[in-house]
């Protein structure tokens, strides 16, 4: 195996372990330990390690080590506003009978997102899904690659705080989102998706908090 595969199963690795919760905020990571168990070098799972830092999803603190990144309220906020500029430019392309292309599929994990009694990583695990395949209509790489990357660190962050803060996820919201931009112009469909995008987040999180 390369040393860029090798690097990439580190990397996949370590990813899957923050964002599935084996690895918690705050989690001192041990070069070797994660090398011993994957079975490779420590030069790799090192070369993982700084990529996922310049990511986002992990930090160094000096004479310390490195650690699963302790998100804040103010990544949390760039986060969402990063992904209202993407997600909005995106619901103008989409807008209208455009939506009708996969209107199944999307009601189908609309639902998912919206059902009653589903565990908080589960939910926001469906709702990641629900915004890229709305995202994916667009039908532009570019946006659908930053969106991914966005919705990603996204994710990281809504999971890093579940304990600490709360999110509403008011009944039917998604499924409202769809008929609101199958009907939409771009300029309803924009203003649609940036209330929904922060309805119910903290008040600490919104604009000009």
């Amino acid at each position: 195996m390369t040393r860029i595969s090798l690097k990439q199963k580190a990397y996949e690795y370590i990813l899957q372990q923050v964002l599935g919760g084996g690895f918690e905020p705050g989690t001192l990571l041990n070069r070797r330990g994660v090398a011993d168990a994957l079975r490779m070098s420590p030069a790799p799972v090192h070369e993982a390690m700084l990529q996922l830092e310049s990511e986002g999803f992990l930090e160094a603190l000096p004479r310390v080590g490195t650690r699963v990144r302790v998100a804040s309220r103010e990544d949390v906020h760039g986060h969402l506003v990063l992904r209202e500029a993407l997600e909005c430019q995106a619901a103008r392309l989409i807008c209208g009978p455009r939506l009708s292309v996969d209107r199944e599929r999307l009601v189908r994990l609309a639902d998912a997102v919206d059902a009653v009694d589903v565990p908080d990583r589960q939910r926001a695990q469906s709702e990641v899904e629900f915004h890229v395949a709305l995202v994916e209509l667009a039908d532009c790489p570019v946006l659908l690659r930053e969106y991914r990357r966005v919705m990603q660190i996204g994710l990281f962050y809504r999971i890093n705080l579940l304990l600490s803060m709360t999110f509403r996820t008011p009944l039917k919201r998604h499924r409202e989102l769809l008929d609101i931009l199958a009907s939409a112009t771009p300029d309803a469909a924009e203003a649609g998706v940036r209330e929904h995008i922060w309805s119910g987040k903290p008040g600490t999180l919104k604009h000009g908090a």
